[in-house]
């Protein structure tokens, strides 16, 4: 501030920890403080530092109550804190370090908020400054105070030199003999006073009364014993530290810089900051839970949730969005509830968030209405609003085939007709660019198609084990004869076996050949 340059000051906490300063607003707004863990093996953490505003027991009573909630998998807690914090949490079987410290930290006092405010008294009333603005005014009033105190250090000085020029002057000229003969004691200090007038110019002030007092108070020994010498090299001397406090004067500000330079010199190793200053990773509940709730579709009474029993789950946790497919072309997130009716057309379910979900890729086969020609589409980003309905293809159209697996190889039988030549239409379903969920769809072929049969590609080679990416498709895959066709190899038709999927004049189109 002094030096005029821009700065900014960061809080510190005397039981350290971790900060994260990036909604702090100068002395205001909000701080994340974050207990130092160390993990000490797979099944073990320690605590090394707490949180501002905790203890070891509350932090240790914040995790005991977590875990009573099924947040976190712990078997014990010791605390072994001395004059250092050693906490150790020793965790379940089958539960991981790296999870339970996100867990901690999203569940327990291991990570709190503070929300600071500086209010200060300005002026006689209060009011909510910022720290820039607070040290602008220590620093202007450190300044001051400087500026005062070689001022009263400078006339002290001047005092103690003029004093000594006096005594100096009262000696050598042997003024004192003036006055031995003289008895009223007003006369004296007149005479005193006259006596110095030849030597005003060597004098920073005329003589007071008393000034002259103050000579008169010189003994007898001392005036025989004065060194004029030795007083001479002490006027030197002080004339020298006048010179420099009216230098110090001048330049006030660079000297309240030497003056806090010299603080720190001395002191700063006594009060190195203990909190570390970070950009710390926002871990969300929703990231750190734990899915142990299984989410299920009863097919046969069209409810979902997780008290539902049936044969198609997954696992979820209180916070998952979980998708729901429908055979009709609309699709929606909703949250975990206990029971939803939400019908028999349900052909996929998953949840929405995760890795796994960012990275799969729908794939459909829908057929037009009007002209009976199928369609491909392929997409993966889904956007919503909870409970909202969308359309993932067009209203006209019936949905003939879903899937979440890639690397697939398609086979189409195609509705035979006078003169044709081929009754197969054969495609590699990774040929097919993803694109957006609003995109149309691929015309797969000029002709009608009457069954699919799928089976994996042995083009490409990315592993994808047949398998969906946590997700439930809930059409049915079955065995069908092979076809006669000739070099065509085992395959899986995956054709829906339920009314409630698909109409009944769809299934006939699609078995019969």
């Amino acid at each position: 501030y002094l030096e005029k340059k821009t700065f900014k000051l960061y809080p510190d906490f005397m039981q350290g920890g971790i900060i994260d300063c990036s909604e702090y607003d100068d002395g205001n707004g909000k701080i994340k403080v974050r207990a130092v863990l160390e993990i000490a093996s797979d099944k073990k953490i320690l605590v090394k530092e707490l949180p501002y505003g905790t203890t070891t027991e509350s932090l240790i009573n914040s995790i005991e109550k977590q875990a009573k909630r099924g947040k976190l998998k712990v078997t014990s807690i010791n605390d072994y804190t001395t004059s250092d914090v050693e906490i150790e949490i020793n965790l379940s079987r089958g539960y991981s370090a790296q999870e339970a410290e996100a867990a901690l930290y999203a569940f327990t006092d291991c990570e709190i908020s503070i929300s600071p405010q500086l209010l200060c008294i300005s002026e006689e009333l209060p009011r909510i400054m910022s720290v820039t603005e607070v040290i602008g005014y220590y620093s202007d009033k450190l300044v001051e105070n400087l500026k005062r105190e070689l001022e009263i250090l400078l006339n002290n000085l001047l005092d103690k030199w003029h004093y000594k020029s006096l005594a100096q002057i009262f000696v050598e000229q042997r003024i004192y003999n003036k006055i031995e003969e003289l008895k009223d004691y007003d006369l004296i200090l007149s005479t005193v006073q006259k006596s110095f007038d030849p030597y005003r110019e060597k004098l920073l002030r005329d003589v007071t009364v008393e000034d002259a007092e103050r000579l008169l108070q010189l003994q007898i020994k001392r005036i025989s014993r004065f060194d004029i010498d030795k007083n001479r090299k002490e006027l030197k001397e002080i004339k020298d530290e006048i010179r420099g406090v009216r230098k110090n004067l001048k330049r006030i500000v660079p000297f309240t810089i030497d003056y806090l330079g010299a603080l720190l010199e001395k002191y700063g190793k006594k009060f190195i900051r203990k909190s570390k200053i970070d950009n710390l990773e926002v871990i969300s509940a929703k990231e750190a839970a734990i899915e142990n709730m299984k989410f299920s579709y009863d097919r046969s009474a069209g409810y979902v949730g997780t008290s539902v029993k049936g044969e198609s789950s997954i696992m979820v946790s209180e916070f998952s969005h979980i998708l729901l497919v429908f055979r009709n072309g609309i699709y929606k997130i909703v949250k975990v509830e206990d029971k939803v009716f939400i019908g028999k057309g349900l052909v996929y379910f998953s949840k929405v968030d995760g890795k796994e979900a960012a990275e799969r890729i729908f794939s459909i086969i829908f057929r037009e209405k009007k002209s009976r020609l199928c369609f491909l589409k392929r997409f993966s980003s889904i956007k919503y609003i909870l409970d909202k309905e969308y359309r993932y293809y067009p209203e006209d159209c019936k949905l003939e085939y879903f899937t979440t697996r890639r690397n697939l190889h398609f086979t189409c039988y195609l509705e035979r007709l006078p003169r044709m030549r081929t009754f197969y239409h054969l495609f590699e379903l990774e040929s097919y660019r993803v694109k957006g969920i609003t995109a149309g769809g691929n015309k797969i072929c000029n002709k009608n198609i009457i069954k699919i049969k799928a089976k994996k590609s042995e083009l490409y080679t990315e592993d994808d084990n047949e398998d969906q990416l946590s997700g439930t498709e809930v059409i049915r895959r079955i065995k069908k004869p092979e076809p006669t066709f000739e070099n065509q190899e085992k395959a899986e038709t995956i054709i829906p076996v339920e009314p409630s999927l698909f109409d009944p004049e769809d299934a006939d189109d699609l078995q019969t050949e």
